[in-house]
Order: C-alpha cells, then structure tokens, then sequence
C-alpha cells in the first residue's frame, strides 16, 4: 500500500470516528432539556438545604416535573434519562412523605405510601405500646431527609453524565 492510499484510508477512517461520535452524542436540543431539568431540579435540592415550606415545595416539584418530562421525551433511552427520572421520583417520594404529615395521617409501614418508601429508602419502624396496644408508624421526617438524600446523589450522577 502506497502514502496516498494509506492517507485516504486514515482520512475515511477519522470520518468514520466522528460520524460515530456525533451520532453517539446528545442534540443541542436533548443537552438544552437535559440542562433545564437539571435545573429545575437543582431547585429543589436549593430549596431543601436553606429551608421551604410544604406549598413551596409542591410548586417546585412541579415546575420541575414538566421539565424531567420534556427532557424525558427528548433524550434516549439511557443512564442520563435514568438519572434524571429517579432524581423527579426520590423529589416526589419525599413530597408524598410530606403530605402525610401535613394531613395528620401517620407514615404507616403496612400501607401505602408507607410500605413502598419504606423499601425503596430502608426506613426503619417507630413504635409505641399502651397496654396492649401497639402503634407503629415511620417518621415522615426521615423518609423526606431518606428520598432528598437518594434525590441528591441521583442528581450528582445526572450531571456528570450530562458534562461528559
């Protein structure tokens, strides 16, 4: 094989990488979604750290739920769809959590939203017996902490995926 040969096939061959590469890669489309979600969703990491109320909280989620899911619509199937979604469910998940308390109805380990957080979250039992009585419930406080933490990492692995 001759230089010029060898040269056009090294050329067809760098072609060939970035086409792999550009069709591998995000849209300016999908990364700008991606992006709003994120922060949208980076929001209500914000909103947790420096304190927010039950109302507040809700319109966040929200807000940021029609991000995730214009984001979602956008994206491929893959880890930064993944990511993004579990951060929107552990955001919600805590606001479930929430509105137990806000309602006076206990965070019961045997029904729902109770069983299902506690699972996902590793939540565990609080107890009180009176007599022969015996109330168990799960501390809403800690499965929102639980969730918000599980929505923080998720949110970490988001955007380093988004940055790659």
């Amino acid at each position: 094989m001759n230089y010029k040969s060898m040269a056009r096939l090294t050329a067809v061959a760098v072609i060939f990488m970035q086409l792999l590469i550009a069709c591998g890669g995000l849209s300016s489309k999908q990364k700008t979604a991606a992006g709003d979600a994120l922060k949208a969703l980076r929001k209500i990491e914000a909103a947790t750290q420096v304190g927010v109320n039950y109302q507040q909280y809700g319109q966040l989620v929200i807000d940021a739920k029609a991000q995730v899911n214009e984001a979602s619509s956008a994206l491929p199937d893959g880890e930064l769809k993944k990511e993004l979604n579990a951060t929107m469910e552990a955001y919600a998940d805590a606001g479930q959590a929430w509105s137990t308390k806000v309602s006076s109805f206990p965070l019961k380990p045997d029904t729902e939203p109770g069983a299902t957080l506690m699972r996902k979250y590793n939540l565990k039992t609080h107890s009180f017996k009176a007599g022969s009585t015996e109330l168990v419930w799960l501390s809403e406080d800690d499965a929102r902490q639980a969730a918000w933490g599980a929505a923080a990492a998720h949110l970490l692995a988001a955007q380093k995926l988004l940055d790659q």
